[in-house]
């Protein structure tokens, strides 16, 4: 079962927003609550995995699934058996 997922489909993601946006990254990273020096490194492709419940809190900031950045099929093995509301956003 895998554990991870590989960093740069967020990565890739992350520049087009910015990109888009013209957001400054330590902003950005502010906004889902990262570090910027690790959004940096992510970016940077110095990290190359991303732990699944990394990319359970990275989704909940952004309000997406995991499908609307990884493939389908990956993002399914990747959270097989995990609870159906993993994703549902908690209301603050």
């Amino acid at each position: 079962m895998e554990r991870s997922l590989p960093a740069e489909p967020f990565a890739q993601e992350v520049v087009l927003l910015l990109a888009h946006t013209g957001i400054a990254l330590a902003d950005f990273a502010s906004s889902i609550s990262v570090h910027p020096r690790w959004l940096q490194q992510v970016l940077a492709g110095e990290i190359t995995e991303l732990p699944l419940l990394t990319v359970v809190g990275l989704c909940k900031a952004l309000r997406v699934m995991p499908e609307d950045v990884w493939p389908p099929d990956v993002a399914a093995r990747a959270f097989a058996g995990w609870p159906v509301n993993t994703f549902d956003v908690d209301e603050e």
